[in-house]
Protein backbone atom coordinates (compact mmCIF):
# COMPACT_ATOMS: atom_id res chain seq x y z
CA UNK A 1 0.00 0.00 0.00
CA UNK A 2 1.32 3.37 -0.65
CA UNK A 3 -1.39 5.59 1.22
CA UNK A 4 -4.36 5.67 2.88
CA UNK A 5 -6.91 5.42 0.06
CA UNK A 6 -5.37 2.24 -0.73
CA UNK A 7 -6.50 0.88 2.74
CA UNK A 8 -9.64 2.92 2.80
CA UNK A 9 -10.52 0.61 -0.56
CA UNK A 10 -9.30 -2.01 0.53
CA UNK A 11 -12.06 -2.06 3.81
CA UNK A 12 -14.95 -0.78 1.44
CA UNK A 13 -13.89 -4.11 -1.11
CA UNK A 14 -14.02 -5.78 2.26
CA UNK A 15 -17.43 -4.80 3.17
CA UNK A 16 -18.85 -6.19 -0.28
CA UNK A 17 -17.69 -9.60 0.20
CA UNK A 18 -20.78 -11.49 1.63
CA UNK A 19 -21.06 -14.37 4.42
CA UNK A 20 -21.73 -17.62 4.41
CA UNK A 21 -23.83 -18.39 7.44
CA UNK A 22 -24.02 -21.97 6.67
CA UNK A 23 -19.98 -22.50 6.85
CA UNK A 24 -18.35 -19.56 7.85
CA UNK A 25 -16.43 -17.86 8.89
CA UNK A 26 -17.69 -14.45 10.08
CA UNK A 27 -14.45 -13.44 10.75
CA UNK A 28 -11.44 -12.02 7.96
CA UNK A 29 -8.25 -10.73 8.84
CA UNK A 30 -6.21 -8.95 6.12
CA UNK A 31 -2.56 -8.10 6.32
CA UNK A 32 -1.43 -4.90 4.75
CA UNK A 33 2.40 -3.86 4.18
CA UNK A 34 3.99 -0.73 3.44
CA UNK A 35 7.33 0.44 3.45
CA UNK A 36 7.98 1.03 7.17
CA UNK A 37 4.36 -0.30 9.00
CA UNK A 38 2.13 -2.82 8.35
CA UNK A 39 -2.06 -2.85 8.92
CA UNK A 40 -4.13 -5.43 9.94
CA UNK A 41 -8.00 -5.40 8.67
CA UNK A 42 -10.33 -7.09 11.05
CA UNK A 43 -13.37 -7.59 9.62
CA UNK A 44 -15.93 -9.47 11.66
CA UNK A 45 -20.07 -10.41 11.88
CA UNK A 46 -21.52 -8.45 14.37
CA UNK A 47 -23.78 -11.69 15.42
CA UNK A 48 -19.92 -13.34 16.67
CA UNK A 49 -18.52 -10.27 17.90
CA UNK A 50 -18.75 -6.27 19.14
CA UNK A 51 -16.58 -3.81 18.86
CA UNK A 52 -14.61 -4.26 22.04
CA UNK A 53 -14.08 -8.02 20.82
CA UNK A 54 -11.47 -6.56 18.39
CA UNK A 55 -9.33 -4.50 20.57
CA UNK A 56 -8.68 -8.28 22.82
CA UNK A 57 -8.31 -9.72 19.53
CA UNK A 58 -6.00 -7.34 18.32
CA UNK A 59 -3.82 -8.17 21.53
CA UNK A 60 -3.88 -11.27 22.08
CA UNK A 61 -2.95 -12.13 18.47
CA UNK A 62 0.12 -9.33 18.82
CA UNK A 63 0.76 -10.98 21.99
CA UNK A 64 1.06 -14.34 20.11
CA UNK A 65 2.85 -13.04 17.15
CA UNK A 66 6.02 -11.29 18.94
CA UNK A 67 6.04 -14.51 21.05
CA UNK A 68 5.39 -12.52 24.09
CA UNK A 69 3.17 -15.30 25.07
CA UNK A 70 2.96 -18.73 23.74
CA UNK A 71 0.45 -19.84 21.49
CA UNK A 72 -1.55 -22.81 23.28
CA UNK A 73 -5.02 -24.15 21.92
CA UNK A 74 -6.21 -25.26 24.79
CA UNK A 75 -6.30 -21.51 25.83
CA UNK A 76 -9.17 -20.72 23.11
CA UNK A 77 -12.36 -20.46 24.95
CA UNK A 78 -15.59 -20.83 23.30
CA UNK A 79 -17.55 -17.39 24.26
CA UNK A 80 -19.77 -17.73 27.55
CA UNK A 81 -23.43 -17.24 26.28
CA UNK A 82 -25.11 -14.29 28.10
CA UNK A 83 -28.36 -16.47 28.96
CA UNK A 84 -26.11 -18.30 31.57
CA UNK A 85 -25.33 -14.83 33.09
CA UNK A 86 -28.41 -13.12 32.75
CA UNK A 87 -29.14 -10.65 36.07
CA UNK A 88 -31.15 -12.35 39.19
CA UNK A 89 -34.66 -10.66 38.73
CA UNK A 90 -34.23 -10.28 34.61
CA UNK A 91 -37.11 -12.87 33.49
CA UNK A 92 -39.15 -12.71 30.34
CA UNK A 93 -42.04 -11.36 29.95
CA UNK A 94 -45.11 -13.80 30.61
CA UNK A 95 -47.64 -11.67 27.88
CA UNK A 96 -44.60 -11.12 25.60
CA UNK A 97 -43.67 -15.00 25.95
CA UNK A 98 -47.26 -15.49 24.47
CA UNK A 99 -47.65 -13.12 21.80
CA UNK A 100 -44.26 -14.17 20.19
CA UNK A 101 -45.01 -17.78 21.04
CA UNK A 102 -48.21 -17.23 18.28
CA UNK A 103 -46.09 -14.91 16.00
CA UNK A 104 -43.67 -17.91 15.88
CA UNK A 105 -46.51 -20.43 15.62
CA UNK A 106 -48.15 -18.54 12.68
CA UNK A 107 -44.70 -18.04 10.86
CA UNK A 108 -43.68 -21.64 11.04
CA UNK A 109 -47.23 -22.49 9.67
CA UNK A 110 -45.83 -20.52 6.29
CA UNK A 111 -42.83 -22.76 6.15
CA UNK A 112 -40.75 -20.10 4.74
CA UNK A 113 -36.93 -20.39 4.53
CA UNK A 114 -33.68 -18.63 3.35
CA UNK A 115 -31.32 -19.86 1.73
CA UNK A 116 -27.35 -19.15 0.59
CA UNK A 117 -28.43 -17.42 -2.31
CA UNK A 118 -31.21 -15.31 -0.78
CA UNK A 119 -28.53 -14.17 1.76
CA UNK A 120 -26.07 -13.44 -1.26
CA UNK A 121 -28.91 -11.42 -3.33
CA UNK A 122 -29.43 -9.51 -0.12
CA UNK A 123 -26.31 -8.30 0.34
CA UNK A 124 -25.83 -7.17 -3.32
CA UNK A 125 -29.02 -4.94 -3.16
CA UNK A 126 -27.71 -3.67 0.15
CA UNK A 127 -24.22 -2.58 -1.02
CA UNK A 128 -25.82 -1.23 -4.32
CA UNK A 129 -26.62 2.08 -3.69
CA UNK A 130 -24.28 2.14 -0.65
CA UNK A 131 -20.70 3.40 -0.09
CA UNK A 132 -18.44 3.86 2.97
CA UNK A 133 -15.60 6.39 4.20
CA UNK A 134 -13.25 6.70 6.90
CA UNK A 135 -12.23 9.90 8.22
CA UNK A 136 -9.31 10.24 10.60
CA UNK A 137 -9.51 13.40 13.10
CA UNK A 138 -6.51 13.32 15.74
CA UNK A 139 -7.58 15.80 18.41
CA UNK A 140 -4.50 17.23 20.32
CA UNK A 141 -4.05 15.92 23.85
CA UNK A 142 -4.72 19.16 25.53
CA UNK A 143 -7.85 19.92 24.00
CA UNK A 144 -9.14 15.85 24.59
CA UNK A 145 -7.95 16.75 28.47
CA UNK A 146 -9.73 20.01 28.45
CA UNK A 147 -12.45 18.37 27.04
CA UNK A 148 -12.60 15.37 29.61
CA UNK A 149 -11.80 17.90 32.74
CA UNK A 150 -15.25 19.49 31.84
CA UNK A 151 -17.19 16.34 31.35
CA UNK A 152 -15.88 15.26 35.03
CA UNK A 153 -16.42 18.88 36.40
CA UNK A 154 -20.33 18.54 35.01
CA UNK A 155 -20.68 14.88 36.03
CA UNK A 156 -21.60 13.83 32.48
CA UNK A 157 -20.15 10.61 30.57
CA UNK A 158 -17.82 11.26 27.73
CA UNK A 159 -20.12 9.74 25.57
CA UNK A 160 -23.11 11.52 25.80
CA UNK A 161 -20.54 14.71 25.46
CA UNK A 162 -19.55 12.94 21.98
CA UNK A 163 -23.14 11.82 21.02
CA UNK A 164 -24.49 15.66 21.02
CA UNK A 165 -21.55 16.90 19.51
CA UNK A 166 -22.55 14.35 16.32
CA UNK A 167 -25.77 15.36 17.01
CA UNK A 168 -25.44 19.24 16.73
CA UNK A 169 -23.37 18.61 13.28
CA UNK A 170 -26.30 15.88 12.05
CA UNK A 171 -28.77 19.17 12.76
CA UNK A 172 -26.05 22.13 11.43
CA UNK A 173 -25.65 19.64 8.12
CA UNK A 174 -28.95 17.73 7.45
CA UNK A 175 -30.93 20.44 9.77
CA UNK A 176 -32.90 17.84 11.65
CA UNK A 177 -31.96 14.99 14.14
CA UNK A 178 -33.83 11.77 14.80
CA UNK A 179 -36.60 11.50 17.36
CA UNK A 180 -34.76 8.78 18.97
CA UNK A 181 -31.00 7.54 19.77
CA UNK A 182 -29.61 4.25 20.49
CA UNK A 183 -26.90 4.01 23.16
CA UNK A 184 -24.92 0.97 22.75
CA UNK A 185 -24.17 -0.38 26.12
CA UNK A 186 -21.44 -3.31 26.69
CA UNK A 187 -23.28 -5.49 28.53
CA UNK A 188 -19.83 -7.82 29.64
CA UNK A 189 -19.78 -5.59 33.05
CA UNK A 190 -23.53 -5.94 33.89
CA UNK A 191 -23.54 -9.74 33.81
CA UNK A 192 -23.48 -12.14 36.49
CA UNK A 193 -21.06 -13.01 37.78
CA UNK A 194 -19.42 -9.90 35.51
CA UNK A 195 -17.43 -11.17 31.95
CA UNK A 196 -13.75 -9.09 31.62
CA UNK A 197 -11.83 -8.93 28.20
CA UNK A 198 -13.45 -12.15 26.20
CA UNK A 199 -14.37 -11.88 22.49
CA UNK A 200 -18.03 -12.91 21.59
CA UNK A 201 -21.09 -10.86 21.25
CA UNK A 202 -22.05 -8.99 24.40
CA UNK A 203 -23.83 -5.82 23.32
CA UNK A 204 -27.01 -4.54 24.38
CA UNK A 205 -28.44 -0.91 23.83
CA UNK A 206 -31.34 2.05 25.06
CA UNK A 207 -33.27 4.02 23.17
CA UNK A 208 -33.64 7.55 24.26
CA UNK A 209 -35.46 10.71 23.38
CA UNK A 210 -33.64 13.00 21.58
CA UNK A 211 -34.00 16.61 22.74
CA UNK A 212 -30.72 18.08 21.12
CA UNK A 213 -31.96 21.41 19.04
CA UNK A 214 -29.09 23.89 19.29
CA UNK A 215 -31.33 26.05 21.62
CA UNK A 216 -29.13 26.30 24.38
CA UNK A 217 -25.36 26.24 25.20
CA UNK A 218 -23.38 22.90 23.92
CA UNK A 219 -22.36 21.92 27.96
CA UNK A 220 -26.03 22.33 29.11
CA UNK A 221 -27.25 20.55 26.09
CA UNK A 222 -25.12 17.57 27.52
CA UNK A 223 -26.00 17.56 30.82
CA UNK A 224 -29.84 17.12 29.34
CA UNK A 225 -28.66 14.20 27.59
CA UNK A 226 -26.72 12.70 30.39
CA UNK A 227 -29.60 13.10 32.68
CA UNK A 228 -32.00 11.24 29.55
CA UNK A 229 -29.50 8.21 29.41
CA UNK A 230 -29.14 7.84 33.19
CA UNK A 231 -32.99 7.71 33.29
CA UNK A 232 -33.17 4.75 30.88
CA UNK A 233 -30.22 2.88 31.53
CA UNK A 234 -31.58 0.36 33.99
CA UNK A 235 -31.12 -2.83 34.41
CA UNK A 236 -34.16 -3.81 32.50
CA UNK A 237 -33.58 -1.81 29.82
CA UNK A 238 -30.30 -2.76 29.26
CA UNK A 239 -31.74 -6.85 29.40
CA UNK A 240 -35.06 -5.69 27.04
CA UNK A 241 -33.22 -8.08 24.35
CA UNK A 242 -34.63 -11.42 27.20
CA UNK A 243 -37.75 -11.79 24.93
CA UNK A 244 -35.98 -11.35 21.99
CA UNK A 245 -34.14 -14.48 21.48
CA UNK A 246 -37.45 -16.33 21.61
CA UNK A 247 -38.30 -15.34 18.15
CA UNK A 248 -37.74 -17.96 15.19
CA UNK A 249 -34.51 -16.74 13.66
CA UNK A 250 -35.63 -16.97 10.34
CA UNK A 251 -38.69 -14.56 11.40
CA UNK A 252 -36.26 -11.95 12.14
CA UNK A 253 -34.23 -12.54 8.98
CA UNK A 254 -37.88 -12.32 7.10
CA UNK A 255 -38.30 -8.50 8.40
CA UNK A 256 -34.74 -7.55 6.73
CA UNK A 257 -35.45 -9.23 3.26
CA UNK A 258 -39.32 -7.72 3.74
CA UNK A 259 -37.67 -3.87 4.60
CA UNK A 260 -35.20 -4.69 1.50
CA UNK A 261 -38.33 -4.83 -0.83
CA UNK A 262 -37.26 -8.69 -1.01
CA UNK A 263 -40.33 -10.53 0.64
CA UNK A 264 -43.90 -10.03 0.64
CA UNK A 265 -45.04 -10.72 3.00
CA UNK A 266 -47.30 -8.79 5.80
CA UNK A 267 -46.30 -10.32 9.17
CA UNK A 268 -42.54 -9.90 8.37
CA UNK A 269 -43.47 -6.45 7.29
CA UNK A 270 -45.51 -5.57 10.22
CA UNK A 271 -42.71 -6.62 12.73
CA UNK A 272 -40.13 -4.85 10.69
CA UNK A 273 -41.86 -1.54 10.67
CA UNK A 274 -42.16 -1.91 14.46
CA UNK A 275 -38.12 -2.64 14.78
CA UNK A 276 -37.59 0.29 13.05
CA UNK A 277 -40.50 2.76 14.48
CA UNK A 278 -38.63 1.83 18.10
CA UNK A 279 -35.02 1.67 16.78
CA UNK A 280 -34.94 3.60 13.13
CA UNK A 281 -31.69 6.23 13.17
CA UNK A 282 -29.57 7.72 11.11
CA UNK A 283 -27.12 8.22 13.59
CA UNK A 284 -25.34 5.93 15.37
CA UNK A 285 -21.76 6.79 17.90
CA UNK A 286 -19.78 3.80 18.69
CA UNK A 287 -17.60 4.74 21.64
CA UNK A 288 -15.48 2.33 22.42
CA UNK A 289 -14.37 3.84 26.15
CA UNK A 290 -10.44 3.64 27.03
CA UNK A 291 -8.67 1.31 25.02
CA UNK A 292 -6.53 -0.65 27.63
CA UNK A 293 -3.90 -2.27 25.60
CA UNK A 294 -0.83 -1.73 25.87
CA UNK A 295 1.41 -0.45 22.72
CA UNK A 296 4.38 -2.28 23.08
CA UNK A 297 4.35 -6.06 22.12
CA UNK A 298 8.08 -7.51 22.04
CA UNK A 299 9.17 -5.24 18.74
CA UNK A 300 6.70 -4.47 17.95
CA UNK A 301 4.89 -1.25 18.34
CA UNK A 302 0.91 -0.82 18.14
CA UNK A 303 0.62 2.65 16.75
CA UNK A 304 -2.54 3.56 15.73
CA UNK A 305 -6.30 1.59 16.28
CA UNK A 306 -8.59 2.63 13.85
CA UNK A 307 -12.41 2.22 15.38
CA UNK A 308 -14.58 0.00 13.83
CA UNK A 309 -16.95 0.17 10.96
CA UNK A 310 -20.48 -0.50 11.85
CA UNK A 311 -22.77 -1.67 8.97
CA UNK A 312 -26.24 -1.97 10.40
CA UNK A 313 -29.35 -0.08 11.02
CA UNK A 314 -31.70 -3.18 10.53
CA UNK A 315 -30.74 -3.22 6.99
CA UNK A 316 -28.02 -6.17 6.25
CA UNK A 317 -27.81 -8.97 9.12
Amino acid sequence: IKSFDDIQKIVNDELRISWDFQTGPLLRLTLLSSKDEQYLVFCGHHAICDGRSFVYLIRDLLNIYSNVLPFRSQDIMFPVSEEERIPPGIKDSFWGKIVISSMNKKWQEKDIHFSQQDYEKMHTSFWKNRETNIYLTNIPLDECSQFFNQCKLRKCSINSAIYVAFLLAQLQVQHEVNERVIIPIDLRSYLYPPLEDVFGYYASAIVIKNHVDGKVGFWETVEKFEKEVRRRKTIKNIFSFVNSRLFTPSLLDATVFAQNGMLDDDQASKLSAKIINKLGTRLMVSNLGRIDIPSQYGELELVDLIPPILVSGNTEK
